[in-house]
């Protein structure tokens, strides 16, 4: 039995007689791996969204899951048994009405992973407002490597695997733990659902300021999500990039680590980190364990830091988790080399926060010291896109040498929108040439016309930026 609305009345339905089930969102990050999941279960899947992009429109038509263009009350004309909601939807939106006037059984995701695909699994949940993707998309890999055939759900696409879910037969299921809402009728945090057995907290910073009014509301988020556990020491937390939460909770008996001091794991020493990766030395329980990792940046670093930790408590053996890592092939949109030569690099990235943006460009540009940064950035996600970081945003580009700023997206009413202008002249103020408020095809314009050899082109944004990185892509090819 699972838990689902109809109409606007909470009940439970049988779901080993569900068999056709609707996926609103589709082409969303979320929604796509959901549809995976419910394909792997054996369901009759289909799904549609106002748009669809690459990657994901690849991936969905690669699983042959039926999509419809459109969000709209006609969709739901055919034999349904279930209704999968996605935050894309409001309680007002067309479609949603006619969902609870049809009395068309429906549910969130993470409510319906709760009830059904998470009651027999060890659930393993990787949070924190960065570096949460690549995390959960290493541990997945290392599992799978490991022979332990996890099921996975990631808000991206692991290289490794080419789909973004796998339900399989392990008993592990690791999961990218959301802490944004749930759904319309659901204000709740989607990482509360998740029956958390072990748990990695990379890193908070503020962030969703239209669901968290106060990041106090944001850092309790967390420290409801960590009192879901029965057991809290297997939650392992990074002492560098949560020290707000950690000074919360008053609490000596999580798994700490970082390059911190303090943290119960220390990560003492990087003695490599090039394009080709990075040598660290780690310092637990007396031990030390030299960790080779196939890529770059401090943050990477801490991420294979975590999941070598968690790996550890599952007693699985050093060596063999090394042996893993090696094999790591990355994620999409995550620090992702589209194309590379001696005189040019293009990488694309997910970075919107303006923490991760910054040390997103700083590690970039610490191992690219050759190379002039060209940060092409996209406001776009609903907190990126108002004023609230206006000022954050003037020194998250401080290693780049040049940046395109894009036209934010309309904001939700009551927010005030990020102030491109402002934001253009106070980059400037530190003496960087800033281009802003132009579209696509602009910018390739000025691509062509300054383009130089040694440069990197960084794109940044959580969305398909009308596909640019790809327009980029045949100026090199």
């Amino acid at each position: 039995m699972i838990n689902v609305y109809i109409g606007e009345e909470k009940t439970k339905i049988d779901y080993s007689k569900v068999k056709n089930i609707y996926v609103q969102g589709i082409c969303g990050t979320a929604m796509s791996g959901v549809a995976k999941v419910l394909l792997d279960d054996g369901k009759n899947v289909f799904g549609a969204d106002n748009n669809f992009y690459s990657p994901i429109k690849d991936i969905l038509q690669k699983l042959k899951i039926e999509t419809i263009q459109g969000l709209k009350p006609e969709n739901l004309e055919r034999n349904l048994d279930l209704v999968i909601v996605g935050n894309i939807m409001s309680k007002s939106h067309p479609e949603s009405i006619a969902v609870r006037e049809k009395r068309i059984p429906y549910t969130s995701f993470p409510q319906l992973f709760k009830d059904y695909y998470l009651r027999n699994k060890t659930s393993i949940v990787v949070a924190g407002t960065n570096g949460k993707t690549t995390t959960t998309s290493l541990l997945s890999h290392c599992l799978n490597y490991l022979n332990e055939n996890p099921s996975f759900f990631v808000g991206g696409i692991p290289i490794n695997f080419g789909v973004n879910s796998k339900l399989d037969k392990g008993k592990y299921f690791v999961l990218e733990g959301d802490e944004y809402e749930t759904a319309y009728f659901e204000k709740t945090p989607k990482f509360w659902h998740f029956n958390p057995s072990f748990s990695i907290i990379t890193s908070i910073a503020y962030d969703h300021i239209d669901f968290f009014k106060t990041y106090d509301d944001y850092l309790n988020a967390f420290i409801k999500f960590i009192e879901l556990h029965n057991d809290k020491k297997n939650i392992i937390i990074c002492q560098d990039n949560s020290k707000d939460l950690l000074k919360k909770l008053k609490d000596d008996i999580f798994l700490t680590y970082g390059f911190n001091k303090r943290s119960k794991a220390v990560i003492k020493k990087v003695l490599k980190q090039d394009t080709s990766g990075s040598i660290f030395e780690l310092k637990f329980e007396k031990e030390k364990y030299l960790i080779e990792i196939p890529m770059m940046g401090l943050q990477n670093i801490k991420n294979f830091t975590s999941v070598f930790l968690l790996l550890k408590i599952l007693n699985f053996l050093p060596e063999n988790i090394l042996k893993a890592f090696k094999e790591f092939k990355g994620v999409k949109r995550r620090q992702e080399v589209l194309f590379k030569n001696d005189d040019f690099i293009l990488i694309d990235d997910f970075a919107h926060h303006p923490e991760a943006v910054y040390i997103t460009l700083k590690g970039l540009k610490e191992h690219l010291n050759t190379f002039e940064i060209l940060a092409i950035f996209e406001p776009r996600t609903n907190t990126s896109r108002t004023k609230f970081f206006q000022k954050e945003y003037s020194k998250a580009f401080d290693f780049a040498d040049k940046i395109i700023l894009l036209p934010p997206p309309p904001t939700k009413e009551g927010y005030k929108p990020l102030n491109l202008q402002m934001l253009k002249e106070s980059i400037e103020k530190r003496g960087k040439e800033v281009l802003a408020g132009v579209n696509s095809d602009e910018i390739m314009h000025y691509i062509r016309k300054t383009l130089k050899t040694k440069t990197a082109i960084v794109t940044l944004s959580n969305g398909p930026m009308n596909e640019l990185h790809q327009k980029i892509l045949k100026l090199f090819l």
